[in-house]
């Protein structure tokens, strides 16, 4: 199982670094929105950097579908992946999740340690990607996402995630690569993913 998903990372960081992918990545795309995750826990997960978890793009060998794989490794050893109590969740993207809608609570009760935002400013970002997503990729060839670090401190195993693809604003004319975290069971969502590149590798809650 294990080597099975090294390969579709592999494909991806493979597939990314081609040059004519530009009609692959738009039809993985165009219907590769959200994936979710349930009773995400690494409390006992022995390899890990600074308490952040990766999640890695991958992808089919047809390039027909996307995953999202979530691991507490390191991003620069993938070797990890084959230590023997690594935990690794695996799940495929799909076009829609989250039809849902519940109350949000107040940050100071959020059950992220790091920043959270509205539910105004997630939709706002999830919509961007929808709408936006073609002229995105025209875009960000040189700059295509490896993958993302999210603090584990974020995750609570009791509770089902709803990991969504989204665009911020950058500068004043283009948008950036975000994801968009939502705990499912009390709809708080994190602000505290970052997508490498076009981010460095260190993220600020390691200093």
């Amino acid at each position: 199982m294990k080597t099975e998903i090294f390969k579709l990372i592999a494909n991806w960081q493979n597939l990314i670094q081609e040059k004519d992918n530009k009609d692959i990545l738009s039809a993985l795309f165009q219907k590769s929105n959200q994936i979710k995750f349930s009773k995400v826990s690494f409390a006992e997960s022995p390899c890990f950097v600074n308490d952040t978890v990766t999640l890695h793009f991958g992808v089919s060998d047809d390039h027909k579908t996307l995953y999202g794989i979530l691991l507490r490794a390191s991003q620069n050893n993938l070797d990890a992946i084959f230590l023997k109590d690594t935990l690794i969740y695996v799940e495929e993207f799909k076009e829609e999740i989250d039809r849902t809608k519940k109350p949000l609570l107040k940050a100071e009760k959020g059950p992220f340690k790091y920043e959270q935002i509205t539910e105004e400013e997630a939709q706002s970002r999830i919509n961007s990607w929808s709408k936006n997503k073609a002229t995105w990729l025209a875009s960000a060839q040189k700059e295509l996402p490896r993958y993302a670090l999210i603090p584990n401190a974020d995750f609570d195993q009791t509770a089902d995630y709803v990991v969504s693809l989204a665009l911020k604003p950058f500068m004043q004319s283009s948008h950036q690569l975000d994801i968009v975290i939502r705990n499912a069971t009390n709809g708080v969502y994190a602000d505290a993913v970052r997508v490498v590149p076009p981010c460095r590798p260190r993220p600020f809650w390691w200093d």
